[in-house]
């Protein structure tokens, strides 16, 4: 008799999923349901920490989702956004990008909440699978306790995403330098305490063997992604007149990607033969197996690796101001793509003979549970399995660009309108598999109002309650205190751009993912302030950002 069975411990140890049901196959008509005796589930923690910083800095266009201007002030950013602004910073720059981290102290409600919606899925994924009659057979005593989640920590992650410098070198020529962490994703899922006991008879009314089959597992797996970039580039001043301004510049990058795959599972048990004779896995001096012949009772699953790919790009861009009120920008951006190199990999596991399956089945959850392949003298037999899939080479793509922006001055304020042409697909690869999005198109719009630096009206103070949308505490503070501090120059923005172009999966019956993915796809969206403080300081916060969520700021310092 044979069952189909989505192992537990198998599909966490895969991440796959955090509620994962176990699944029988129907029965055969001569079949007997395979008795449960013992399920218990264990507990399960998890850490999951997010770093993203893919819109930009506080500062500039950063808190209008990442949007190329050349109207709205950038600085030393520009040598990520157009370095041919670069050419006009008069001044010595240095500007820090971080973000406020939200620990699971600040986060708890809502981790409560998910906690308790996981264990009711496990609960009620764990009752349906064992309540069919037709595979397993429970008895009064049977004791089921399904999976629980007993910590979850998750947050947002504080730390500097990124810094920049600039410095005039000439007349016409300023240079600058970047160091940015786009990215940084951590994953931690640990479960002890797993265990369950099932049994069969084999053989004929006459002669029958029965089979107790005792598992325990313990879990482990970290996954960590890491993205940094540093670069340097130049901006050169080709006209300065009040009417027209006229630069070219250049940016070269350095980057690298890192991403670290740990997978572990402690496994132990026994096969308990006609109610008498016990066989334990993981027994080196077992009498009944000839290692000289490779037989094993081993009982395990370990794999590792760590990634790295190193790439070059180069940023080529130019701004023309004809006017006053208008300013066209022109950038190519070239992305290399990155394929990801393992050093140091293992990847290796045994198990019993009763979990039939090659490796990429294992990988997959298609798992079959056969009780009848036991062997009677040797039913802790085990055989290795070929996992190398999990720890295979891939590629991420990131698509180069051609874009365009167009500002135009409204007064003091300033409407932005951005538009990127694609030259590749945005996916990630990984032992065979492709996911991601052939990017063609992408469109973005921003606006950028200028306020006043004093409260010299009450219809002024009427303006409070919009600032506080922004969380504009601090602008208010400094604003009120102006005598001292210097406020001025402040600004509110928004703004966001949209990806176009058509999905790209390659797994199976994906054609619903792949409408999915073929959507259109929000690639920023942020909103944020900005304002000057002691004449030299220039402060910047983003409130609220995608997917870089909330509460970035910004510090710059002029010298």
């Amino acid at each position: 008799m044979t069952k189909k069975l989505s192992v537990f411990f198998i599909v966490l140890l895969m991440g796959s999923v955090l509620v994962t049901p176990v699944q029988a196959q129907e029965e055969e008509s001569d079949s007997e349901p395979v008795e449960l005796h013992l399920f218990r589930g264990g507990y399960m923690d998890l850490n999951f920490g997010l770093n993203l910083n893919m819109v930009g800095s506080s500062l500039g266009s950063g808190s209008m989702g990442g949007l190329m201007t050349s109207r709205i002030y950038n600085g030393a950013l520009n040598v990520n956004v157009n370095p041919a602004m670069l050419a006009f910073t008069n001044k010595g720059q240095v500007i820090f990008d971080s973000r406020v981290g939200l620990g699971s102290n600040l986060t708890s409600g809502i981790n409560s909440s998910l906690v308790s919606t996981i264990n009711d899925e496990i609960e009620s994924n764990i009752d349906e699978t064992f309540s069919d009659e037709d595979s397993w057979t429970q008895f009064p005593e049977t004791y089921i306790k399904p999976t629980e989640v007993r910590d979850l920590d998750a947050g947002l992650s504080g730390n500097l995403a990124s810094m920049a410098f600039a410095a005039p070198v000439h007349d016409r020529v300023v240079i600058g330098g970047s160091f940015h962490y786009p990215a940084a994703i951590d994953f931690d899922l640990g479960v002890t305490g797993i265990a369950a006991k099932l049994a069969q008879e084999q053989g004929t009314d006459e002669v029958a063997i029965r089979f107790d089959v005792l598992m325990n597992v313990s879990l482990l797996t970290k996954m960590r992604f890491e993205m940094s970039k540093m670069s340097a580039g130049f901006g050169v001043k080709i006209l300065d007149s009040p009417s027209q301004k006229l630069a070219i510049g250049a940016t070269f990058s350095r980057y690298q990607v890192d991403n670290i795959r740990r997978l572990q599972a402690d496994m132990s048990g026994m096969v308990v033969v006609g109610g008498a004779d016990e066989r334990y896995f993981n027994n080196p001096e077992d009498p009944n197996l000839n290692y000289d012949a490779g037989e094993s009772n081993a009982f395990f699953m370990n794999a590792y690796a760590n990634f790295r790919a190193t790439e070059l790009g180069y940023k080529i861009g130019a701004t023309y101001q004809p006017t006053k009120r208008i300013n066209l920008s022109l950038v190519y951006d070239f992305i290399p793509e990155f394929n990801l190199q393992g050093t140091d990999k293992v990847a290796n596991t045994y198990l019993p003979v009763f979990i039939v399956g090659t490796g990429d089945d294992i990988l997959s959850g298609d798992i079959e549970v056969a009780l009848d392949s036991l062997q009677a003298n040797k039913p802790n037999l085990t055989t290795e399995r070929n996992i190398s899939a999990l720890v295979d080479d891939g590629s991420l793509k990131l698509p180069s660009s051609l874009k365009f922006g167009l500002d135009v001055g409204l007064g003091k304020h300033t409407l932005v309108l951005n538009y990127t042409k694609y030259m590749n697909e945005l996916s990630f690869s990984h032992g065979g598999h492709t996911l991601g999005k052939d990017v063609q198109h992408g469109v973005g719009f921003g606006m950028d109002f200028k306020m006043r630096d004093r409260f010299e009206s009450w219809g002024q103070l009427a303006s409070i309650p919009i600032r506080l949308l922004f969380l504009d505490i601090d602008g208010v503070l400094f604003q009120s205190l102006g005598r001292f501090t210097g406020y001025k120059d402040s600004h509110y923005r928004f703004g966001g751009s949209v990806l176009l172009g058509d999905g790209i999966s390659s797994l199976d019956d994906s054609d619903d993912l792949r409408s999915t993915l073929g959507l259109p796809l929000p690639q920023a969206f942020s909103m944020g302030r900005q304002y000057t403080i002691f004449e030299h300081v220039n402060v910047g916060v983003t409130v609220l950002a995608v997917p870089d969520l909330i509460l970035k700021y910004s510090v710059g310092i002029s010298f």
